[in-house]
């Protein structure tokens, strides 16, 4: 399960094509709300997010 301040990443359909970047600010029933890296704010299903790892 995914937490509010969870980095994630957007699973993308086309190959090559970048994957859009965001922190989770809520939940909304089964979805995720998400502030994504462009300043826009939508709603993510949890089948098409992977979390992003943490840079060392």
């Amino acid at each position: 399960m995914l937490r509010p301040g969870t980095r994630v990443r957007k699973i993308t359909k086309k190959v090559g094509q970048p994957a859009p970047e965001g922190k989770i600010i809520g939940t909304t029933g089964h979805a995720y709300e998400v502030q994504w890296d462009d300043g826009h704010v939508g709603i993510a299903d949890p089948v098409g997010l992977t979390k992003v790892k943490k840079k060392t």
